[in-house]
């Protein structure tokens, strides 16, 4: 939250004649109010911590194998069939 004693000036974007003050958009004055200062990043509760490209390279591996065991797991249950 800014202080109270913090100067703000209105932004106009020449939609409305500047003695028209809409109070969308303000921005601070002093330069010494740093923005998101309260900001709290979220926690990490997750157990294994991977990047994005990293999961989804795995959940790739994964599918590949699972679909090649599907196809030869087949070919060898029908081989074995027929030998025995």
């Amino acid at each position: 939250m800014p202080s109270p004693e913090v100067q703000y000036k209105e932004i106009h974007n020449g939609s409305t004649p500047p003695h028209v003050p809409r109070h969308l958009l303000q921005e601070a004055v002093s330069q010494d109010e740093r923005y998101f200062s309260s900001y709290i990043p979220p926690a990490r509760d997750a157990i294994i911590i991977l990047p994005k490209h990293v999961l989804y390279i795995l959940i790739g591996v994964v599918m590949i194998i699972v679909g090649t065991y599907g196809i030869t797991g087949h070919l060898i249950k029908d081989l074995v069939h027929d030998l025995a």
